[in-house]
């Protein structure tokens, strides 16, 4: 438990750190000019650098996350990675109503947008992100409530 909130609280830690290069009131930001500066080259006008960065790094850490869950799913035993008779029904509806509320908080939070398509895609993957965490860890007690009775009873 003690970790875990250690990771909590270096990974909001470290995106407040991050964010302050990839958002235009960041505080790195208002000192680094050309973070300001418009991207040179690109489709968008008015596309900074700071945004630039912003999407890049998106990229780049789903791509590591994306390499690091496939290679520990990859580590675990066969026959942990199969599902036993009804379980594929289970993980389908489990995974329907994670996708349901992650699609609600995206669609509440864009709903706020008041400056356009961009803000309210922005509004959209920050709304679903939480969204999407708060399900995992309600799914994440629920689970753990259950291993729990399981042991018990």
């Amino acid at each position: 438990m003690l970790l875990a909130a250690a990771g909590i609280l270096l990974g909001a830690t470290s995106h407040i750190i991050w964010d302050s290069f990839t958002h235009g009131g960041g505080w790195v930001v208002a000192r680094v000019a050309w973070l300001r500066a418009p991207a040179a080259a690109t489709p968008v006008p008015g596309l900074r650098w700071y945004t630039v960065v912003q999407h890049a790094s998106t990229v780049v850490g789903l791509a590591v996350i994306s390499i690091a869950l496939t290679r520990w799913i990859r580590r675990q035993p066969h026959d942990a990675r199969r599902f036993g008779d009804g379980e594929a029904w289970r993980f389908v509806g489990v995974a329907a109503a994670v996708l349901a509320v992650t699609t609600v908080g995206a669609v509440l939070n864009a709903s706020r947008a008041m400056a356009g398509t961009a803000s309210a895609l922005g509004l959209a993957a920050v709304g679903g992100m939480s969204a999407l965490a708060i399900a995992m860890l309600v799914y994440g007690l629920i689970a753990a409530a259950r291993e729990g009775q399981r042991r018990v009873g």
